[in-house]
């Protein structure tokens, strides 16, 4: 059990310098275009599920509806966002990816990876296979625990 907890200790130091270094690459993509990186995963997020309302975007992504009506708002004045009435519901607001932000996503995005991909140059194939396994297996443990608080 001692042994498990240094363990954990170690990989919360190894996270945060992984944070950093990924953080540190997006913000250096995404400066050019004014895009803080919370905003990139706004962008990220309708990008995936366009349509979506300002609800869903929080939720899917941690955040309280203000914070991300705060980033929603700025993607909006900046013309990345489009905001459209629901056919369904007058009330509701969709979110669309503008034009603008199409173009925008690929080209960041390829950026992004190009970074990761240096990143991760250290392990083998086989290595970042199972890595990859064993992040998704944490990842969708967390979100079936959060799903049943909800």
């Amino acid at each position: 059990m001692i042994q498990r907890k240094k363990q954990i200790e170690k990989l919360l130091a190894n996270i945060q310098s992984l944070k950093r270094k990924i953080f540190f690459g997006a913000d250096c993509n995404l400066k050019n275009d004014h895009i803080t990186t919370s905003q990139w995963f706004v962008l990220q997020h309708l990008n995936k599920s366009e349509g979506t309302t300002l609800k869903e975007v929080a939720c899917s992504l941690n955040m309280t509806s203000s914070a991300a009506t705060q980033l929603v708002e700025a993607l909006v004045q900046k013309g990345y966002i489009i905001r459209k009435t629901s056919t369904d519901d007058r009330r509701e607001l969709k979110l669309m990816i503008s034009d603008k932000s199409k173009k925008h996503i690929k080209e960041i995005g390829s950026k992004w990876i190009q970074e990761l991909e240096h990143i991760f140059d250290v392990l083998t194939d086989d290595e970042f296979g199972s890595y990859c396994s064993l992040c998704d297996k944490v990842a969708k443990s967390l979100a079936s625990k959060m799903s049943n608080k909800s």
